[in-house]
Formats: structure tokens, sequence, C-alpha cells
């Protein structure tokens, strides 16, 4: 077992700029196992 990996990858340090807006995702896509709009709609 290795106490620490031993091949840096250069992002060890990165972190998103907070000043960035959460990503979102297209209203056409969907949640997995979610329940269909035609299916709540009846």
């Amino acid at each position: 077992m290795l106490a620490e990996w031993p091949f840096p990858t250069g992002w060890e340090e990165w972190h998103p700029d907070s000043a960035w807006p959460l990503p979102s995702l297209p209203p056409e896509w969907r949640v997995i196992g979610a329940t269909p709009a035609s299916a709540r709609a009846g």
C-alpha cells in the first residue's frame, strides 16, 4: 500500500473560482430515476 500517490498530476491544489456560477443542465435533460412529467400529469 502506498502512503501517498507518487505521481503528481498538477491538479492537487486546483479549486474552482468562487465567482463562477453553478452549472445547470438544459431543461430537456431528465434526472435518471425521476418520474417522467407525462406520468405525473394524469
